[in-house]
């Protein structure tokens, strides 16, 4: 079979070939929304949380975009990540015992949705937070 250059058949044929990952991984950071899509349309179990973390990754560094590095660290359920800049965040604020309390809220509910329901709660967060962001 003929491959053509399209990026609609390299992008069919990526995912048939499962090469998921190596498309993940030169992807554009730009188009980070797309390709978070395809990875919660297309990854398996397995690779899913490597896939998002390598996102999360690429987006940080290149584009330096924390918001969009954090939804997909939170989809990869990394919590390192996530605290790192929920932490961040919260420093920024000038009453530190609400900035504390922040901070474990937000722990306190990540931790409970990733153990309870693990991937349905980030594949829905993901699509709802595509509406905010």
């Amino acid at each position: 079979m003929h491959r053509s250059s399209a990026p609609y058949l390299r992008l069919v044929s990526a995912i048939t070939d499962g090469k998921l990952a190596q498309l993940v991984s030169n992807a554009s950071p730009v188009e980070w929304r797309d390709t978070l899509a395809l990875i919660c349309s297309y990854a398996g179990d397995k690779e899913f949380v490597e896939m998002c973390n390598t996102l999360g990754q690429r987006v940080e560094s290149v584009l330096g975009d924390t918001r969009a590095s954090l939804l997909c660290f939170m989809c990869a359920g990394n919590m390192d990540k996530v605290v790192l800049e929920f932490v961040r965040r919260e420093l920024r604020s000038d009453d530190a015992t609400e900035a504390l309390i922040n901070v474990v809220d937000l722990v306190s509910v990540f931790r409970k949705a990733f153990e309870e329901e693990g991937y349905i709660i980030f594949r829905y967060c993901f699509a709802m937070s595509h509406r905010v962001l």
